[in-house]
This record gives structure tokens, sequence and C-alpha cells, in this order.
């Protein structure tokens, strides 16, 4: 599933059983995220839907390291009631 809008991280939320996950990103979040100090919407906003379900305890977020400065970013669904 392609996660290019926020519309579709939310159906993910919905639907993931707890053990699945999805790739979010790809790159450097925090540098993609901004050009020239400005939010990149699409990136920012599903980089901000994701932490939301981190902090709701909905997902764990993890990073593999690719290369240097280059990371996989993931969501991993987490058991209800976890």
């Amino acid at each position: 599933m392609s996660l290019d809008h926020t519309a579709n991280i939310t159906r993910w939320l919905d639907i993931a059983k707890p053990g699945k996950s999805i790739v979010y990103h790809i790159g450097n979040l925090a540098l993609d995220r901004q050009v020239c100090g400005f939010p990149r919407q699409p990136i920012d906003n599903i980089a901000k839907a994701m932490y939301r379900a981190a902090m709701d305890g909905i997902v764990h977020l993890v990073q593999l390291r690719e290369a240097p400065g280059v990371c996989t970013y993931v969501a991993v669904m987490r058991p209800k009631g976890e």
C-alpha cells in the first residue's frame, strides 16, 4: 500500500493486524520534511500522523539505517491493549 496521502495512513491503521508493518519513508525524514525551512506537506503530514499513532500506542516506529544519512522508516502495528 502506498502512503502518499494521510487518508491512506488512516486506512492502514484501521485495517492492519498486529505485527504488520509498512514503510512510510525512505531517506532522511528530518531533512526531507523541510525545504528551505518550510514543511513539505505530504511528507510532513505522514510523519505527523505516524508520530501521533505511536504516541497513542497504536504503532511502534522503527528506523533501519541503510547508508549514512539514509534510513527506512517503518511503522509496526502493536497488539491491541499492549
